[in-house]
């Protein structure tokens, strides 16, 4: 669909083009492209401008079903890798959880015949809890941030986050190949912008095919 419009005074021309959005008259927003070109008459005076608007509201909804193709693409390939590290992740989980088991019946065992040492012994145990709970929240977050889906987004991030972000989930898979991680990012480096997830799905990529 094609609409000629004309207007008389100076206005710059857009040979490219420029987006805009038009109303239809049951109020229906559509996304338009407005093209321009000046009028001219036969004694070559510059009497205007013509404008052509092109209707691109089928051209903008293949570009969105693209892009919902592309990010369910994206999040089946996280999906994926998290799939062929299941193992590895149950023994990273179950590592805390037996840890804690373990001190939580310690320490009843403690309370069953207390003595002087016993409050020193408890606190010492409690510490430990903490320590491989927060060990366990670390690999389930690492995960659920990975395989998340969310609108893809530019956003200014620091290199060396992206490189933590990741470390979880490779160091999984370092330590059943027997490989040995090193991160060497220098500390005062520029911030970069970038879809964060899809750089960290590049880096984990790469660094499984190290491994």
């Amino acid at each position: 669909q094609t609409v000629r419009l004309a207007a008389i005074g100076p206005r710059p021309s857009s040979r490219e083009g420029f987006e805009s959005v038009f109303i239809r008259r049951s109020g229906e927003r559509f996304p338009v492209m407005i093209y321009e070109a000046p009028l001219v008459d036969g004694q070559g005076r510059h009497t205007g401008w013509m404008s052509a608007v092109v209707d691109v509201s089928e051209q903008r909804r293949v570009e969105d079903l693209s892009r919902q193709q592309q990010e369910r693409l994206q999040a089946s390939a996280r999906l994926a890798t998290v799939g062929e590290m299941a193992s590895l992740l149950s023994h990273e989980l179950n590592q805390p959880l037996a840890a804690i088991a373990s001190y939580a019946s310690g320490s009843m065992n403690l309370l069953d015949d207390p003595d002087e040492q016993t409050q020193g012994l408890l606190k010492q145990a409690i510490g430990r809890i903490a320590e491989q709970a927060e060990r366990a929240g670390r690999v389930i977050k690492s995960v659920h941030d990975f395989v998340r889906r969310r609108e893809q987004q530019h956003e200014s991030a620091n290199p060396q986050r992206l490189f933590e972000s990741v470390l979880p989930l490779v160091r999984l898979q370092a330590r059943k190949s027997g490989a040995r991680i090193e991160v060497d990012v220098p500390e005062r480096i520029a911030a970069v912008r970038c879809d964060r997830t899809m750089v960290e799905q590049v880096l984990l990529n790469l660094a499984r095919n190290g491994i």
